[in-house]
Order: C-alpha cells, then sequence, then structure tokens
C-alpha cells in the first residue's frame, strides 16, 4: 500500500536529515544555476597578470595559475556535473525499470535477463568506463562537438553502467506485487500487460525507484568527477568539479582552496543527495508509524 502524499510531506518534513539535505542541495544549485550567471565572469578568461592570486573581494576564491577566477570556474563546473547526475541517473533509471519490469513479469525472460544484469555487476566500473572513453571519445567529439560529444559519452557510459541495481529492486517489487488480489482482478478483467504496467505495477514500485534514483544521481557525479580528474572527461578548458581538483592536484601543498572548494562541492552534494535518499525511503515505507 502506497504512502499517502499528505502523509509523506510530513514524514520528510520530520526528517532532519531531509530537510538538511535538501536546503544544502537547493542552495548548490542555486549558485550553480544562476548563480554562475549572476556572477558574470568568464571562468575561461586568462589574466597572466593576476595568476595564482589570494583570495579578495573580485577573485573571492582567488585565481588559478592563469589568473582564472575560481569562483567562476567552480559555479560552472558545478553546472555540468550536476546535469551529467541527473541525465546519468536518468538513462539508468529507464533502462533498470525497464528490465526489472521484464524480468519479473516474465518467467521466460527473467533468467536471461537476470544473467545479463548478473555479468555487469561482475564488471570492473572504473576499467570499463576508460576503454568506453578512450574508444569512443574521438568519434563523438568529431561528431557532436568536443563538448556535447563528451557529455553525451559521460552520460550514456555512466547510466548502461549503472542500472543493475535498479533493475533487482524492481523485479523483486514486482514479482511480490504480481501475486496481489488487485492484479489478479485487473488480468481477469481483459487488463493489456501495458495497462497493468502503467496503471497497476509502476504506481505501486514508485517508492523504490525514487531511492534509487536520488542514489544514483550522487553515484554519477562522483563517477564524473573519477573520469575528469583521470584526464578523461571534459576537456581542460570546460572546468567540471572533478577536472578543478585534477588541475590543482599537483600544486595542492602550495595552493589547497583550489583543491578543497570543488572537492567540497562533491561532498557536499553528494552527502546531500544521500541524506535526501535515505530519508525518502523511510517516507515512504508504509510500515512506518505516522510522525506525531
Amino acid at each position: 500500500m502506497a504512502v499517502a502524499p499528505r502523509l509523506l510531506r510530513r514524514r520528510i518534513g520530520a526528517h532532519r536529515g531531509a530537510v538538511a539535505g535538501g536546503l544544502v542541495f537547493a542552495a548548490i544549485c542555486m549558485a550553480v544555476f544562476p548563480g554562475a550567471v549572476l556572477w558574470g565572469v568568464d571562468p575561461a578568461a586568462v589574466d597572466l597578470g593576476n595568476r595564482n592570486a589570494p583570495a579578495s573581494l573580485a577573485h573571492p576564491l582567488g585565481t588559478d595559475q592563469l589568473g582564472r577566477d575560481m569562483m567562476a570556474r567552480v559555479l560552472t563546473g558545478g553546472r555540468i556535473s550536476i546535469a551529467v547526475g541527473v541525465a546519468a541517473m536518468m538513462v539508468a533509471l529507464g533502462l533498470g525499470t525497464l528490465i526489472g519490469v521484464m524480468a519479473g513479469l516474465s518467467r521466460r525472460l527473467d533468467g536471461p535477463l537476470m544473467r545479463l544484469t548478473d555479468l555487469f555487476l561482475s564488471l570492473p566500473l572504473l576499467p570499463l568506463l576508460l576503454v568506453v572513453m578512450m574508444l569512443f571519445r574521438d568519434a563523438l567529439s568529431e561528431g557532436l562537438g568536443p563538448q556535447a560529444g563528451l557529455f553525451v559519452l559521460i552520460v550514456g557510459a555512466v547510466g548502461i553502467t549503472s542500472w543493475m541495481t535498479t533493475a533487482r529492486i524492481v523485479r523483486a517489487e514486482v514479482l511480490a506485487l504480481k501475486e496481489r488480489d488487485f492484479i489478479r482482478a485487473a488480468r481477469a478483467m481483459g487488463v493489456s500487460d501495458m495497462g497493468l504496467i502503467l496503471h497497476h505495477i509502476l504506481p505501486n514500485v514508485a517508492a523504490p525507484i525514487l531511492v534509487s534514483a536520488s542514489l544514483g544521481i550522487a553515484s554519477a557525479i562522483l563517477t564524473e568527477s573519477a573520469l575528469s580528474f583521470l584526464g578523461l572527461g571534459f576537456p581542460p578548458d570546460f572546468p567540471t568539479w572533478g577536472r578543478l581538483v585534477s588541475d590543482a592536484a599537483p600544486g595542492l601543498l602550495d595552493h589547497p582552496g583550489r583543491v578543497i572548494w570543488p572537492g567540497m562541492a562533491i561532498s557536499l552534494t553528494v552527502l546531500s543527495v544521500t541524506w535526501m535518499a535515505d530519508a525518502l525511503g523511510d517516507a515512504l515505507d508504509p510500515r512506518r508509524a505516522p510522525p506525531r
């Protein structure tokens, strides 16, 4: 039985982690999306006469080795990092939900799809992503442009290698649901498989899907940051949080702030999303007593 929307709002509001995570994530999104535009400084503008400048009113986070404003680069980098996280999560969620529903409803497809899931789970994620990036990076960059091509490649690679947990969760929920009386009644009334999925299956598996989506955003942001740190993400003139950490790592002892600020942005974003996912899982649990 699903949780009523009013009760869901009360449960989330009573969860301190959810409130804190939501506020932090909202503040980060406000900073990196409208904030980057309002700041108005070109993150790629080079000022060699102002290299390695400390924090000041003109440059609150200082400048890098080429005189580029670190505030503008951190804010601009957040836009692409969060966009990659959300887009990759949607790819993984759609693929995992599709495979999970098909495996749960069809005994004939259950075995092959679950073995495919096991195969993907057994693959080493980071080395596989590195191979995919090296194989398809140049082709997509030439066809779609260096930025759009890499965005599509990273989103696709992360999404296609991150759907397995969602598929297993959805399959387990569907296996339990299809034995319920209302599913059997719908079948007896002649409801088609598509109607059964859209009107009866998906609304009742929305809770674990939402929790998986929240955790998927955090995982995708970390994966994109790792790829950028290893030099296989976006080009140096297109900053992301992972790329900023990678570029600043050689000068960590002399200029630690260049690593701390994007690293803190990654940590706070992942932590806030994880808090929200934990609270969402508790709030969507129908066995929990309602908050007083």
